[in-house]
Parts: structure tokens; C-alpha cells; sequence
């Protein structure tokens, strides 16, 4: 008796790992604002050899955890 395909793996948008146009986009920033915050830390990134990858969850919480929002008083 075969035992079932096991189910697919479905990423979520915030589990999805993403290209740096495709990151850039998102935030609607340029690919040369995305160089600058990554050298400076603001986002988070992967690096295999020359190529480079974004976990968008990892990436929305980052900048949630280290955004300050400035308020009125």
C-alpha cells in the first residue's frame, strides 16, 4: 500500500522568499536604496555566493521592530 502524496508546501506573501527588484518593489524604494539599508542594516538578508534573497516576513518585522514613528502631540 503507497502512502499519499504529501501535501505541497504553500507559502504565504509574509513566508515568501524574494528577490531584491522584487523587494525593492514592494517597499517602493529603489534597488539603490535597498543596497544602502542593507549595508546599514535596516533590512535583514540572505547571501548564497553573488546571490542574494529577502524573507519578506523576516524583513516586515525588522522594520517594524526598528521604525519609530514620530507623534503629534
Amino acid at each position: 500500500m503507497e502512502s499519499p502524496d504529501p501535501t505541497p508546501t504553500t507559502f504565504t506573501s509574509a513566508d515568501e522568499i524574494l528577490e531584491k527588484h522584487e523587494t525593492a518593489a514592494r517597499l517602493k524604494i529603489s534597488i539603490r536604496t535597498l543596497d544602502e539599508w542593507m549595508r546599514s542594516g535596516r533590512v535583514p538578508y540572505i547571501k548564497l555566493g553573488k546571490t542574494v534573497r529577502f524573507r519578506w516576513a523576516a524583513v516586515l518585522a525588522h522594520l517594524q521592530e526598528n521604525t519609530h514613528m514620530n507623534a503629534k502631540s
